[in-house]
């Protein structure tokens, strides 16, 4: 601004040349308009512009007055034709006689109106008054002696100056700005050295770029004193208004207190009144306080610091904060020093009502970028419907901040936060500030709390576990490494009940949730943080099952393609779904968007397991699992996750499979690969299969069955089952099945997908039956007796094949019959017919006839016998029971 200013001091300088050259031509010709062009000519050279002037006006007595009009100073070249500067009307008097008699310089006014100055800046950096300056530029010259010929400052009285719709636009063609001042207007009170008077001053800007028009109105009560170089304004009054792209008013009202040569200054009580409106937010504030400073020092000292903020509409809608403080500044040393700042602010904020007390004090070295701020104490309390319980609070204290902006590195110690029921603490050292992730690391602690308590603040349905006193004693401490793009923690201490988890967490990146971790917890139960298992509604069916619906289901997968994790988890005791496992370990790996695979290994029930899992998620997913249970005791596996060991033995069991598709009836139909077991020394509770042998013997012979007091189940000393799973279907015709009692063998296939068997189970007795359940079935020996498993998962049927088992019963009985009677029958044919086929066939083919019909019984050798009645059958002689092997021998039940 100094340079406009500087423009204005040289054309009204020209003025008074002009007014001086307009005396002269009075003097001479009484007719200033004649010497016109003399006085273009004068500029002319002394600038290299054009001048033009209207018509000159010139009175001599008793005032010599001057007025002009339509003058213009043309601009510099490659500006353009439009004029550097243009004045309207110029007028301006000076008493004769105090000039002549006392030497002294008495004007009645100056008035200046419609002054337009035009300032550019072309995009080679050049100005359009660069020409200007540099002919007004002129070396400094030695000091003389005060000539007492010359005026003095105190013999200069002016009535006024008054200055009306003066105008300045700049156009920066190298900055592409333009800005533009109008209907500026000035007026002054008279002007005598020491002598107090008044101002009143106003402007309009624009500012193009920013699309903001700017008002500003100035009006106050100077009083100067030359002896002692003070200088009071009083009544200051300053207003703007700004409106455009933003809107708002302001005011200030004030006295300023001064002395020109101390150079030090007071605002004893200033206010500032503020409203502003910016979009949807609209607020207004009013500061008040006082102001001390000393230029030459460079201190500044505010007190009383005092400022209203109320918030209308926006973010902070009926808001209002207050401020109250002090601040030292020392402007040389770039020192500033803030006490006593409490900032107390209340407001609503979308559905929450905050309020919030800060309290702290700081202090900043702008020179070094040093910034520290002590005992900072924040309150707040946050209320209204969203918030569990209606109110929540927040108490956070901080002993020290420390910022070296230099280094871009810092330190917050002692920080301690206490909030729903929380209360955590940490110090921590921040780096990287001067770039895009800063980075803060340190100690965290969090005392013991209840999560269970925590969790029914924050949720509108109690939690429900399994076990009511889980989640009653969590506490957490560990070292954290972070920025604000990952978080790590190292060290990790987590104390879950009786549970401890220990390791490292490491969140890459909150972008994309790419997570790492690498656990290890002691021993845990889940089950007591599972839902209690709850009985449906007494007057509610149960909703029957549907197959065909669940092959619909669409397996969620984009979950799964948009994991990026890396971890491991090793687990020495767990206790799930009543299954008690140890050693647990468990191995994740799966960029986002790539395959994921997962291994899990552990131990249980006297055995082993381990289980690889490959899932590759995309348009068109597909899966491996490979499973291998090893040495398992079924039955207390079985007891603990089903509640009923309807199974007993070990057990192994191994699974080999891949499949595909996006449901779960798609990955059905696609299952293939496959799958063994094997059993030894169990029983299978629930049937007692030589019981229902029995039973269907009864059945045939017509005769009542009473069942007899003994366990209901079946021993086997072996059960071996392998199949071929192919597109859903599980296909087998390996089953061997054994004990004392049974050989079991059986086919068949078990449709996956539809969820429906089509077996036949084919149990052979064994024919010395002693074992488990033999009794009563020793003339069934050798017998098959086909059992046919249909049906679905939900409502398995089987029935025993009672025709086909007859016609094996009948087959065995005729087979019994001939081996009976073999000898007596061979005896018969041979007495008669034995005699005659000899003397066909002669002595050489005699002895062969005996070996098919039996050698001829001699007749002295044995009496002649009546031929006997024929009898029903008799059951076999019982026989010596086969050898058994070792892994197939089972005790047999009383």
């Amino acid at each position: 601004m100094a340079r406009p200013f500087k423009l204005l001091m040289i054309l009204v300088g020209l003025v008074l040349l002009v007014a001086i050259g307009a005396v002269i031509a009075v003097i001479a010709t009484f007719d200033p308009n004649d010497y016109r062009s003399q006085i273009a000519g004068i500029v002319k050279d002394k600038t290299g512009r054009e001048l033009q002037i209207g018509d000159i006006g010139l009175s001599v007595f008793p005032w010599i007055k001057v007025d002009l009009s339509a003058v213009s100073l043309s601009n510099a070249p490659g500006f353009g034709e439009q004029p550097f500067a243009e004045v309207g009307k110029a007028k301006v008097g000076v008493e004769l006689m105090p000039l002549l008699r006392q030497r002294k310089i008495v004007v009645d006014g100056l008035q200046l109106d419609g002054l337009v100055l035009n300032l550019a800046r072309n995009a080679e950096g050049k100005t359009n008054w660069e020409d200007l300056v540099k002919k007004e530029d002129k070396p400094d010259e030695p000091e003389t002696p005060e000539d007492e010929s010359k005026f003095k400052l105190e013999d200069i009285d002016i009535g006024g100056i008054e200055i009306t719709k003066a105008a300045i636009r700049y156009q920066d063609d190298q900055a592409k700005q333009a800005y533009q001042i109008s209907d500026f207007n000035l007026k002054t009170g008279a002007l005598k050295p020491g002598k107090a008077f008044d101002i009143e001053t106003s402007v309009k800007a624009a500012l193009e770029a920013q699309k903001l028009n700017v008002e500003l109105k100035l009006s106050t009560h100077v009083d100067p004193d030359l002896d002692t170089q003070d200088i009071e304004l009083s009544k200051l009054k300053l207003e703007a208004k700004l409106s455009g792209a933003q809107q708002g008013e302001a005011k200030f009202e004030g006295d300023i207190k001064g002395n020109l040569k101390t150079q030090a200054f007071e605002l004893p009580k200033l206010t500032l009144d503020v409203k502003g409106k910016s979009g949807d937010i609209e607020a207004e504030a009013t500061l008040k306080g006082s102001i001390k400073g000393d230029m030459i020092s460079q201190q500044i000292d505010v007190s009383g610091l005092d400022l209203d903020a109320k918030g209308k509409r926006g973010p902070m809608n009926n808001g209002q904060a207050k401020l109250k403080g002090a601040i030292k500044a020392n402007l040389q040393t770039q020192v500033f020093d803030l006490t006593g700042l409490d900032v107390d602010a209340k407001g609503k904020y979308g559905e929450y009502d905050i309020a919030a007390l800060l309290k702290t004090a700081a202090h900043a070295e702008l020179a070094s970028k040093l910034f520290t701020a002590k005992g900072l104490t924040l309150n707040a309390t946050v209320g209204g419907k969203a918030v569990p319980g209606g109110t929540q609070k927040v108490d956070l204290t901080v002993g020290d901040v420390k910022l070296d902006q230099a280094k871009g590195s810092g330190q917050v110690s002692s920080v301690l936060l206490k909030a729903a029921g929380l209360e955590a603490s940490t110090s921590l050292a921040v780096s990287a500030l001067d770039t895009d992730t800063p980075r803060f690391s340190g100690p965290l602690e969090v005392k013991p709390f209840n999560a269970r308590e925590l969790i029914a603040k924050f949720s509108a349905e109690p939690l429900k576990t399994a076990d009511a006193k889980a989640l009653t004693s969590v506490s957490l401490s560990s070292r954290i490494d972070g920025s604000t793009k990952s978080l790590k923690l190292d060290d990790l201490l987590l104390k879950l009940d009786q549970s401890t988890v220990s390791g490292s967490l490491n969140l890459r990146d909150f972008a994309s949730m790419a997570l790492g971790f690498a656990l290890k917890i002691d021993s845990i139960d889940a089950d007591r943080y599972l839902p209690p298992v709850e009985p449906p509604p007494a007057n509610q069916p149960a909703k029957p099952y549907n197959a065909a619906e669940l092959n619909k289901t669409e397996i969620p997968l984009d979950a799964l393609n948009d994991l990026d994790v890396d971890g491991t988890l090793s687990i020495g005791k767990l206790k799930i779904k009543g299954t008690n496992l140890s050693d647990v370990r468990l191995d994740i790996a799966g960029p986002k968007g790539a395959a994921k695979q997962a291994s899990l290994a552990g131990k249980l029930y006297g055995g082993s397991f381990t289980a690889n899992t490959r899932i590759a998620p995309g348009p068109h997913p597909s899966y491996a699992i490979k499973t291998s249970l090893q040495s398992l005791s079924l039955g207390p596996a079985l007891k603990d996750f089903m509640g009923d060991d309807k199974v007993t033995g070990v057990g192994t069991v191994n699974l080999d499979i891949t499949t595909a598709g996006k449901t779960v009836g798609d990955v059905r139909k696609a299952l293939n690969g496959d799958v063994s077991l094997n059993f030894k020394n169990g029983a299978v509770k629930g049937f007692n299969l030589g019981e229902m042998l029995r039973k269907g013997k009864a059945m045939l012979a017509g005769q009542q069955y009473v069942a007899p007091a003994e366990p209901v189940e079946t021993d086997f000393a072996v059960i071996d089952f392998s199949g071929k799973i192919v597109n859903g279907v599980l296909k087998s015709d390996s089953l061997d099945a054994r004990n004392p009692l049974l050989r079991v063998g059986g086919s068949g296939e078990i449709d996956l997908v539809n969820e429906t068997f089509n077996y036949t189970a084919k149990p052979t007795i064994v024919e010395s039956s002693k074992g488990q359940g033999g009794r009563g079935l020793e003339d069934l020996g050798g017998l098959t007796v086909p059992i046919k498993l249909t049906g679905t998962f939900s409502a398995p049927k089987y029935k025993i094949d009672f025709k086909d088992m007859a016609k094996e019963r009948a087959k065995a009985e005729v087979k019994q019959q001939l081996d009976v009677r073999k000898e007596e029958l061979q005896q018969k044919l041979n007495d008669k017919y034995g005699d005659k086929l000899n003397q066909k066939l002669g002595p050489e083919l005699a002895p062969a006839l005996e070996g098919l019909f039996g050698k001829k019984k001699k007749k002295d050798a044995q009496p002649p016998t009546q031929e006997q009645p024929q009898q029903q059958p008799s059951a076999p002689a019982e026989q010596k029971p086969a050898e058994q092997k070792k892994e197939e021998s089972a005790p047999s039940n009383p």
